[in-house]
């Protein structure tokens, strides 16, 4: 369980990275996006008894949502790593499809792939809110509206302000065969904005999914 949780910790981290690209280069971004593909593979590696549950059992809606949103991950990576490993400078004796193509696939792959790494973890979230709620117990009603309602709500809005900001909706709907980056923006600053559209998809998930349970 701790290696699953630091390879997931080290995969968000390659994450938000990779989303930076016009602040690393190409060269670092095709190495982040080796590492984040081998951690992938590992990543499935180690939880591969889940693909044993797919087929068992019944299939009330969360399950399918789990399995719609883990297939549609999957084959998003591994377009990911196809269209990537055709424009790579690194590995060019690695192809798969035009260059011309590559660039837009993996442009529009990319930020639903984002997208959908968010919402995998706002399925997971309740493995850590319930630890949280245990620890915040006997806390104040004042301490328990910050951290359960003001900072996740806070979040959310400051993600979908992000989100429109960074003009999302144009690469996920391949709107734009370009992306639009101010220049100005340094890595940090830019990491901490797709930290809050992250933000904003998981905790999302994650009220949709806690208010499906309760009904």
């Amino acid at each position: 369980m701790k290696v699953k949780r630091i390879l997931d910790v080290v995969m968000f981290i390659l994450l938000l990275f990779l989303m930076a690209f016009f602040n690393t280069g190409q060269t670092v971004h095709e190495v982040l996006g080796i590492l984040m593909a081998i951690c992938f593979i590992i990543h499935h590696v180690l939880n591969r008894n889940w693909y044993k549950t797919v087929f068992k059992g019944k299939y009330p809606l969360l399950k399918k949502v789990y399995i719609v949103v883990n297939f549609l991950l999957l084959v998003d990576v591994v377009f990911l790593v196809l269209s990537g490993l055709s424009m790579s400078r690194l590995l060019p004796f690695l192809s798969f499809m035009p260059v011309s193509l590559a660039r837009r696939v993996h442009l529009t792959l990319s930020y639903w792939g984002f997208v959908l790494m968010a919402v995998h973890f706002g399925l997971h979230i309740q493995s850590i809110s319930r630890p949280l709620a245990k620890k915040f117990e006997d806390s104040s009603k004042v301490v328990k509206t910050i951290i359960f309602l003001v900072i996740p709500y806070g979040l959310v809005l400051f993600g979908l302000i992000m989100f429109i900001k960074n003009q999302l909706i144009a690469y996920l709907f391949m709107l734009t065969d370009f992306v639009n980056v101010d220049s100005s923006i340094n890595l940090v600053i830019y990491i901490f904005e797709y930290l809050g559209i992250f933000s904003l998809f998981g905790l999302l998930t994650y009220i949709v999914i806690k208010n499906i349970k309760k009904s």
